[in-house]
């Protein structure tokens, strides 16, 4: 009699034990995007890597926000500054290697190619011609305002 009331005792404090220890932990975090934007590129992995700028739009064809974003970009002409579009999945291995897990992402950097602007979605033009003029990126001689698309 004695054996099975210590074994029941046992049985017990072990199904305690484990339901405390089942109440403490915690349930694992939500998976959210990293959302990431490069901080350096290569600049010989675009084209026209002798600029001064370059401006590279991070996209994919099937995107809706990215045709908007490229609305503003795609037609940008000013003297120093290269423009240049990566589509998802034509220029995968650039994505990869910059860890670009959404679209559109829309970095400027400069000769070195340290990125000194980066901006998610599409943004507005007012903003652009005013992070393009901060940079010291301004239209031709003429005097003739940033045009775009």
């Amino acid at each position: 009699m004695m054996l099975t009331v210590v074994i029941v005792a046992v049985v017990v404090a072990v199904a305690v034990g484990l339901s405390v220890i089942a109440q403490r932990r915690r349930p694992d975090a939500p998976t959210s995007p990293r959302l990431a934007v490069p901080q350096q590129l290569d600049r010989r992995d675009f084209a026209d890597a002798a600029t001064p700028w370059l401006l590279v739009v991070f996209a994919s064809a099937t995107c809706a926000s990215c045709r908007d974003a490229w609305d503003v970009f795609g037609g940008l002409d000013l003297p120093g500054l290269a423009v240049q579009r990566i589509d998802f999945p034509e220029g995968r291995d650039l994505h990869e290697r910059y860890r670009i897990d959404s679209v559109p992402v829309a970095v400027i950097a400069d000769a070195d190619g340290v990125v000194r602007w980066s901006h998610l979605g599409a943004p507005a033009r007012t903003l652009v011609a005013e992070v393009l003029d901060d940079l010291g990126i301004t239209p031709h001689d003429d005097g003739t305002a940033i045009a775009f698309g």
